[in-house]
């Protein structure tokens, strides 16, 4: 099974983009600002690009969903899903034909990009849906929630296939391996957990206790990266720092500083030679 996540980084539009109250966005070769959105009455939290770059999807701390032209940095239309309260992650499907919202509700809303229509709604966690992501095939959808638990779903028939347990603090990023056989969820407790998808079975954690030293973050965990060659998986922290571990065998092979605040993305580029982070010091940093 193969996974996608939301990711800032576009092959063909060459984009990162960078939250604030305001979300814009870049090209990384030039550093040259291309567009910004901005809303008039409530705060953007979180932003999302369709497959092919476009659309983009917006969601704001009014529970509302907005769709984008991100050439022109207007706003289209409205997505036919208001969430009761605020909005946490959005993302698409494979296919760009549903977009995908967790919220401070409990839930997650599928809905369609085109039509704005609102095709199903998700219902299981037991408390606010942090991060989400798609298999490549679309099939299953991953939730993280601040319940402590990891969920797979069915998008078609709202199922929830899987309830992956083991986290002892709200689980807040979700990266996917590009082979699909791991997926990985960092918590507020300063640990991320691998796992088998397929089975639910828990493969590692990394930046637990290991052979009496503690190679982990000192702080929550706010973001997780796979290279595309699946031998590294970076985590971002409040901590400042950038680990990079070895899913395989779960030893932490380098540690990045350099931030002055906490890291809230992360995403590698699509060779796997530069890596790059967005901070709360409103800096974003080229890693290579």
């Amino acid at each position: 099974m193969l996974w996608g996540s939301r990711s800032g980084w576009l092959n063909d539009l060459q984009r990162i983009v960078k939250p604030s109250k305001r979300y814009s966005w870049f090209n990384p070769e030039t550093g040259d600002w291309l567009k910004t959105l901005q809303v008039e009455d409530n705060t953007l939290v979180d932003v999302a690009f369709s497959p092919k770059g476009n659309i983009v999807a917006s969601g704001s701390n009014n529970g509302r969903i907005q769709i984008w032209d991100p050439k022109t940095g207007e706003w289209d239309s409205g997505v036919e899903q208001y969430h009761e309260d605020h909005v946490n992650s959005l993302v698409f499907s494979p296919n760009g034909n549903i977009v995908a919202s967790g919220s401070d509700d409990n839930r997650i809303f599928l809905g369609n990009p085109e039509t704005g229509h609102r095709l199903n709604c998700l219902k299981g966690h037991t408390d606010r849906v942090n991060p989400l992501a798609f298999s490549l095939d679309g099939k299953i959808l991953a939730s993280g929630s601040d319940d402590h638990t990891v969920r797979l779903w069915n998008p078609e028939t709202a199922a929830c296939l899987k309830t992956l347990e083991g986290h002892k603090n709200r689980v807040k990023p979700l990266a996917c391996s590009p082979d699909g056989n791991i997926l990985a969820s960092g918590s507020d407790y300063r640990t991320v957990r691998l796992w088998n998808p397929e089975t639910g079975f828990r493969l590692k954690v990394l930046g637990s206790l290991r052979d009496g030293r503690d190679d982990g973050h000192k702080h929550r965990i706010n973001c997780l990266a796979f290279s595309p060659d699946g031998k590294l998986v970076a985590s971002g922290s409040a901590d400042r720092t950038i680990r990079l571990w070895n899913p395989q065998t779960g030893y932490n092979l380098q540690t990045l500083e350099g931030h002055r605040n906490r890291i809230n993305s992360l995403a590698f580029s699509p060779d796997g030679k530069m890596l790059v982070s967005g901070s709360d010091d409103r800096t974003v940093r080229l890693w290579a």
